[in-house]
């Protein structure tokens, strides 16, 4: 073999190890809203919040960033989310509060489920102005996550929060007895949640209903349509 053909040879197999390679480890995230002048200011709490979702719509434009998100608390579900590359991931946003909230950050958000790490995150975002005076980040994407008991955390500007969350698949959300209102109406969900107003939205269909004069709530208009409308208005 010539040495022209062999170093051809060598180059090829050094290119298919380098692409074997960037396919190991954790998918890397879709592009952040990024930012190059990251800074502390000064941070008194952050907390975590999921955007809605469109169940309508594909990977990253799944996320309605125009509304409010749904801020988490412990045990809340998040959605998975199928990425541009066939990764499932999940979306995160960080709500800022202190008194000179920077308008870039550094951060390592984390999502581990079953106590192994799943995904991580570490891209330099942008902040945004946000009710009273917070701050807020647009979605950050964690591909990875897989469904199951997790739990997100964050190292942002000395502040290190963490919160046990429940990852699901919109489709099967009833299994951690979570569910967006529309998705209630069709399946057995203990809490329906969503944006903190799914839950309402639903209890105004459990009374519509059970004030509901001998059936025909909702068949052709009846007088729990508008409960229902509203319901399957709400976005995920």
């Amino acid at each position: 073999m010539s040495e022209k053909k062999l170093t051809l040879v060598v180059l090829g197999g050094l290119s298919i190890a380098v692409l074997l390679a960037c396919q190991c480890g954790n998918p890397a995230p879709p592009p952040s809203d990024g930012c190059s002048a990251p800074s502390n200011g000064h941070i008194d709490s952050v907390e975590f919040a999921t955007p809605r979702i469109d169940s309508e719509r594909y990977s990253t434009s799944a996320a309605l960033i125009d509304l409010p998100p749904r801020m988490l608390s412990a045990n809340d579900p998040v959605w998975l989310i199928n990425g541009g590359q066939g990764a499932a991931m999940v979306p995160v946003q960080l709500v800022l509060r202190g008194t000179d909230l920077p308008s870039c950050i550094s951060h390592d958000t984390q999502v581990t489920v079953d106590g192994a790490l799943a995904a991580r995150n570490r891209d330099s975002v942008s902040t945004y102005a946000y009710e009273n005076g917070a701050r807020i980040t647009r979605p950050i994407w964690l591909p990875g996550a897989s469904a199951g008991t997790a739990m997100v955390t964050s190292d942002v500007g000395g502040k290190r929060p963490s919160l046990p969350i429940h990852i699901e698949w919109l489709t099967e959300c009833e299994k951690a007895g979570h569910c967006p209102c529309k998705k209630a109406l069709e399946c057995d969900c203990s809490t329906p949640v969503s944006g903190g107003a799914g839950a309402s939205l639903w209890q105004a269909v459990l009374d519509c209903r059970a004030g509901c004069d001998g059936g025909g709530c909702e068949a052709d208009g009846g007088s729990c349509q508008a409960s229902v409308d509203a319901c399957q208005a709400d976005p995920y």
